[in-house]
């Protein structure tokens, strides 16, 4: 058995473990019960280190790997686990989708299992911020109509350019419940019981909840951490903005990590969102940040490889 450790093995397993989450030095140091020092002078070094047994079989332990795969004799582990959703088999995870999930545990040490785990919170906590924010809008609609109709009392001849109440307006001033007040008391969150939709949102393109996490991203100045293809947003005629399930936005996360993953190449992104490869699958060797030139060639070429794997499985036998 040959007792050495490979650097580059280390670092990655250590800041990008395929199953965990991410560790600092200090925290592996503390969970291998070795010195941090250590690790430091393994990590530091331009070849394979030797060690003790031991050494090697606590790092190993620790983060949760054959010690093959930390001494180079193994291949990198290259998936994490995925967590048994066999209830609803009908699921399907978009590439982009997926990817997107790379890009939480590449950028944040959040799992898959981290993510999926915590979704239903996140999702409930947003569902209740989106109905509130709803509320406060339909509030300030009503204001605003009194404000105009105070102006119109004092200048008629602003009928003609602000034109008569919108039904749902109407509908509030005759002591009614509104589509909209009806839709936020159901606690409708993609507002399946509306009718209509206030311009330029029209039903085909947007709901209330894409467009409340829209407009929060925008407000809390997230920059490009989340962002949602909405109508407008430079997509092509005709092409769909939402996923499968017809309610949700297409969404990006972590486009910078994306872009450093990529070396900013056009390609190299695109076979990513293509699922024609894996930030997992990436060699070890080109993670280094002085390959990003080859790294990014190597992830375009994987988008060429599938589709001739896929033109040669579709391809007549003779």
């Amino acid at each position: 058995m040959n007792y050495t450790i490979e650097p580059t093995r280390l670092r990655e397993l250590r800041t990008n473990p395929p199953n965990g989450r991410k560790l600092s030095q200090e925290d592996l140091a503390k969970l291998a019960k070795i010195a941090k020092r250590q690790i430091q002078r393994i990590e530091g070094s331009k070849g394979p280190v030797s060690v003790r047994k031991l050494t090697l079989t606590r790092l190993a332990a620790a983060l949760k790997v054959e010690i093959e795969t930390l001494s180079g004799e193994a291949e990198m582990p290259t998936e994490t686990s995925r967590p048994n959703i066999s209830s609803k088999t009908s699921v399907n995870i978009d590439s982009n989708v997926l990817l997107n999930f790379d890009l939480l545990e590449k950028t944040y040490g959040a799992s898959f299992e981290n993510v999926i785990n915590i979704a239903p919170a996140l999702f409930a906590i947003h569902a209740e911020l989106s109905l509130r924010w709803r509320t406060k809008r339909f509030k300030k609609r009503v204001k605003d109509f009194f404000k105009m109709h105070t102006l119109m009392e004092t200048f008629p001849e602003l009928q003609q350019v602000i034109g008569n109440p919108s039904e749902e307006i109407s509908e509030y001033l005759m002591g009614e419940e509104t589509e909209e007040e009806v839709s936020i008391k159901h606690q409708d969150v993609y507002g399946d019981e509306l009718d209509f939709y206030e311009e330029p949102y029209g039903k085909d393109y947007e709901n209330p909840f894409a467009e409340y996490l829209r407009v929060y991203i925008e407000e809390k100045n997230l920059g490009e951490t989340a962002l949602l293809r909405t109508w407008g947003s430079g997509l092509p005629v005709g092409l769909s903005n939402y996923l499968p399930d017809g309610k949700t936005p297409i969404n990006e996360v972590c486009k910078k990590t994306l872009s450093e993953i990529a070396a900013n190449n056009p390609e190299a992104i695109s076979a990513l969102r293509a699922g024609a490869t894996r930030i997992k699958s990436i060699p070890i060797e080109l993670l280094a940040n002085n390959k990003s030139i080859e790294r990014g060639l190597w992830i375009a070429n994987q988008a060429q490889a599938s589709k001739e794997i896929k033109d040669s499985d579709n391809s007549e036998e003779i």
